[in-house]
């Protein structure tokens, strides 16, 4: 497993920010907000396009777009997990919003084919 804080030359940004579009298909991201945990296990980080679980809502994985971190007002910063701020998410046709995220962690799949 890897932490974003422990990462951050292969993730340039802030510690308290990632952008999806660093990551790749099937990596997962941890993210704890301040009343659930959710594991969201990416299957196009440049959309957002994803699999989701966790929270009350998503007791399955459920496949959802993740929009970006907002103060859960119309403004979202676009295709981002920010610390403090509150994660946005869309699934069929319905606007959902986490309460604000504490921390976050990403997993990656290791390919033993590569050198």
């Amino acid at each position: 497993m890897t932490t974003y804080r422990d990462n951050q030359r292969e993730h340039p940004e802030s510690a308290h920010s990632l952008a999806l579009s660093t990551l790749r298909p099937c990596d997962t991201v941890f993210v704890q907000t301040r009343s659930s945990h959710y594991r969201v296990f990416l299957l196009d980080p440049e959309s957002g396009r994803s699999l989701l679980q966790g929270g009350n809502y998503f007791q399955e994985p459920t496949e959802v777009t993740v929009k970006g971190a907002s103060f859960g007002g119309p403004v979202v910063k676009p295709g981002s997990i920010d610390t403090g701020l509150r994660l946005e998410i869309s699934t069929g046709g319905r606007r959902l919003i986490t309460s604000p995220v504490e921390a976050f962690r990403i997993e990656r799949i290791v390919d033993s084919n590569v050198g």
